[in-house]
């Protein structure tokens, strides 16, 4: 029976599929998502067990795909993510179970034989051809009574004496070679960010937790509040515009009538006077007010308008002028002569209209302003906010100092006190997990240390080949640990806070004490690991971060760079600045892991040729 075993890890991988050949199961072992699709898809295999933490494509695109595709491959999901929430989605995607890790190997081939019982190609809890009875899970065989335990190879040749005609288990799970895939490695590009560096997170985001403003989105708040209040007061300013526009519009046109009036008055006074004659023009009148004087006489005369507006009492008057509608002053001389002084109504009306609409100029032009200014009062308003904002984004994650009240306007107190108060839990957060990590690291070093000094007590002992490799596999894996709950320690103190003041640090000395207990590693893989330059010169900062990290990347050149390759490393002064360069010649740093290579603990996809001995393939 062939499984598809699709797992990042290299002793996880390896310790299963060698679980898996042990219990007769033909086994193609992949190591990123891109590879697994495509197997998936051009082979044909019973079960697949699936990380889902893998690179290219992780393991939820891969299942994905499977099911989008119609496949009906039975799928096993075996992680470490144990939360109620990813066993829910893994699930709702179309696993067929669900396997958290760490596990015992009897437990995954049960869960497998479980699965292909339900999609009905798996074996049945017991063969039998009525003579002979097998026990898939024990690997035990019953003849007339008699029970024997049974190799790998004895029990899948029995498997296919008693199996379902038409189905030649033999063909499947004896004999069958174990198909590697990997994906090509790939020329590092791009230079690496910085995650701690105020500019670089602003302009690389982080791909799990993507950066955001004060709000949680870019600037959301700030805009829509500054639109909230620009556009509150453009409406109030408006509406007092047009309602002041409306009354001066109305007070300026009365005013206009009655100097209008006034006019009439004062031309019936200079007419009564006698000192201006009927027969002369009304100077100081404009031409466009069309006032005009009509002499009545002594007595009612002449046609029916006249006549009507003799019989009118001297003032104002609104009467009837050549069949329009007039403004009429009506005056009599102390010789009894009447005089009538009128204006059209609709010349009145207009001159009142264009003097009232030229007072409204000034409020036209004072509205624009007034918007202008309220737009700078509310960006003047909001630019604390703004501020503080963006002394946020430009923090870096783990720091929790309180924010300072100071310079910032009351109303935002009690905002900045409640930031304030996050910051406080989210300190104790990280330092109740800080202290979790150095105790369970430091917890975990005597059973390491136990087991260590076990494993090598058989060194001495007569062991098969087989179990000698094994035993290599299980030193490797300690070893592993045990450098894992070193970075956990040195991480945890780290992060606890600087230990006192930075130090000054001999770059050149410290770097030759990490290449000299490298130098076993690399003369086993016949690696030349030498300096290409070096200088004396010396850094502050902390000594062991500093030895830490450069141990860390000399580490991973030795280990990734090919049998009978090179690392040069060189120490020399640029400017100011003390310059650590390792150059190898293995295949660098693929593009998809460039952005997480700063994260903690990140393994990154893995090339192909770098095959362990103790996981190699027959």
């Amino acid at each position: 029976m062939r499984v598809l075993l699709i797992e990042d890890d290299r002793m996880v991988g390896a310790a299963v599929e060698q679980a898996l050949r042990d219990a007769a199961y033909a086994v193609d072992w992949v190591e990123d998502g891109e590879t697994a699709i495509h197997a998936a898809e051009n082979e044909a295999y019973e079960v697949a067990l699936l990380d889902l933490g893998l690179p290219l494509a992780g393991g939820r695109e891969v299942l994905r795909q499977l099911r989008s595709s119609g496949r009906k491959l039975p799928v096993i999901i075996v992680t470490a993510r144990d939360g109620v929430d990813d066993r829910i989605n893994g699930l709702d995607l179309g696993a067929d179970d669900y396997l958290v890790k760490p596990f015992e190997i009897r437990e995954l081939l049960a869960r497998m034989r479980a699965v292909l019982r339900r999609e009905g190609s798996g074996s049945p809890a017991l063969l039998s051809n009525g003579t002979l009875h097998l026990d898939p899970a024990t690997r035990e065989a019953w003849f007339h009574g008699e029970a024997s335990l049974l190799t790998a190879r004895e029990f899948a040749l029995l498997y296919g004496a008693v199996g379902a005609a038409g189905h030649d288990p033999v063909a499947q799970r004896v004999g069958t070679a174990n198909l590697r895939l990997e994906r090509r490695s790939r020329e590092q590009c791009d230079r690496i960010p910085d995650p701690y560096h105020p500019q670089e997170t602003w302009r690389h985001s982080d791909p799990q937790c993507a950066r955001r403003r004060l709000d949680g989105g870019p600037l959301v708040m700030t805009k829509s509040l500054r639109a909230r209040l620009f556009v509150g007061l453009t409406a109030v300013i408006l509406l007092a515009g047009c309602l002041g526009g409306v009354f001066t519009y109305l007070w300026a046109f009365d005013e206009a009538i009655e100097m209008q009036d006034s006019v009439l008055v004062q031309i019936g006074s200079l007419m009564q006077n006698g000192g201006l004659k009927s027969d002369q023009s009304l100077r100081g009148v404009d031409a466009d007010a069309e006032v005009d004087v009509t002499e009545l006489g002594t007595a009612p005369h002449g046609s029916a308008e006249e006549r009507r507006l003799w019989s009118l009492q001297d003032g104002l008057h609104v009467a009837s002028r050549t069949g329009q509608s007039a403004r009429v002053l009506l005056r009599t001389r102390p010789d009894g002569s009447r005089f009538a002084v009128t204006q059209l109504t609709d010349v009145r009306d207009d001159i009142a209209s264009s003097m009232a609409l030229r007072t409204l100029l000034p409020i036209a032009a004072l509205i624009p302003c007034l918007l202008l200014v309220a737009a700078l009062v509310v960006a003047g308003s909001l630019r604390p906010m703004v501020r503080l904002a963006g002394d946020l984004d430009l923090r870096r994650a783990d720091d929790t100092t309180p924010l300072l009240l100071a310079d910032t306007p009351s109303e935002l107190h009690p905002f900045i006190a409640s930031i304030n108060r996050l910051l406080e839990r989210m300190k104790l957060m990280l330092d109740q997990q800080r202290r979790f990590i150095a105790d369970a690291a430091h917890e975990l070093r005597t059973p390491i240390t136990a087991l260590g000094l076990q494993a090598e007590n058989l060194d001495p002992a007569d062991l098969p080949e087989q179990a000698r490799e094994r035993l290599g596999a299980l030193k490797e894996g300690m070893r592993r640990t045990k450098h894992l709950l070193e970075q956990l320690l040195v991480l945890a103190r780290h992060e606890a806070g600087p230990n006192g003041e930075a130090t000054v640090v001999p770059l050149d000395r410290n770097v030759k004490e990490l290449v000299a207990d490298l130098v076993p590693d690399a003369s086993r893989k016949g690696i030349d690991l030498g300096f290409q330059l070096i200088e004396s010169i010396a850094t502050k900062g902390e000594p062991v971060m500093i030895a830490t990290m450069i141990r860390n990347l000399l580490d991973n050149a030795v280990r990734f760079t090919p049998q009978g390759g090179r690392v040069d490393i060189g120490i020399y002064r640029e400017g100011n600045e003390a310059v650590v360069k390792i150059e190898d010649t293995g295949p660098g740093i693929p593009s998809g892991d460039i952005d997480r290579i700063f994260e903690p603990f990140f393994r990154g996809s893995r090339p192909a040729e770098m095959v362990p001995d103790w996981a190699s393939r027959s």
